[in-house]
């Protein structure tokens, strides 16, 4: 049977309307851009997050959005209003783009990246259950055993003029996302792809480190938030760290 998996895609988020602690509508760019069409609109529950899940008040399939940075996903707008952030990334699920725009996730393709590097997935069962994957665009330069040396483009960057790689490392691409379509493409044998896709566990992402994707592009570049078991548990209402 098939691993339960959640693949969110990134998106720059400017929050048009607040509907609620935890509910909202935002362009998925500059809204300036889109003629200030609300039909742009996005509506999402950030409540409806893998944190829900893992508190076993929602079911996997009625995830919207990965979890806010704080609680170690990459989401940034929230976590509620009318005080959280109103500018910044969102990572959603593709139900949710389909539902709100009738068309896949990433449509039009964005200019600076592979549309992969745009993309993180979370597993909930399976031999990869609890691990998180991002991707990236890697070039492998040389093979030993299982273990490739790769050099690796911060995600949202690869396409970018001139845009230089995050650096050259040794990784063992048995612990990796194994390849899979419209997933990781490269590996260490022979037929295998040298350059394309590999999503990165997000241990690995967090050691290098690399830094997650400009969304919107004009914000400052970040590294990958923590592993949110690493987190100390913080105190309800508003997280005082944001």
């Amino acid at each position: 049977m098939a691993a339960t998996r959640s693949v969110f895609y990134g998106y720059g988020a400017y929050v048009a309307t607040q509907l609620g602690p935890t509910r909202c509508k935002w362009y998925p760019d500059d809204p300036a851009s889109l003629g200030w069409d609300p039909t742009k609109q996005i509506g999402v529950d950030l409540a409806k997050s893998p944190a829900a899940v893992r508190a076993s008040t929602l079911a996997v399939a009625d995830i919207e959005v990965d979890d806010h940075r704080v609680y170690g996903g990459l989401t940034r707008i929230g976590p509620d209003f009318p005080r959280g952030a109103t500018i910044g990334a969102c990572w959603v699920t593709e139900a949710v783009i389909r539902r709100e725009t009738g068309g896949p996730p990433l449509t039009p393709p964005p200019t600076d990246c592979r549309p992969y590097e745009l993309a993180h997935v979370l597993y909930w069962d399976g031999p990869l259950a609890t691990n998180r994957f991002q991707g990236t665009y890697a070039e492998i330069q040389a093979v030993q055993g299982t273990a490739a040396l790769c050099t690796i483009w911060n995600p949202g960057t690869s396409l970018q003029p001139n845009a230089a790689p995050a650096g050259t490392w040794w990784i063992d691409l048995a612990y990796q996302h194994p390849i899979e379509a419209g997933f990781t493409e490269i590996g260490v044998g022979a037929a295998d792809k040298k350059a394309g896709a590999l999503f990165l566990d997000m241990h690995v992402v967090r050691t290098l480190p690399l830094d997650e994707p400009k969304r919107p592009f004009w914000l400052g570049a970040d590294r990958f938030p923590a592993d949110p078991l690493a987190i100390p548990a913080l105190s309800s209402g508003f997280p005082e760290s944001l």
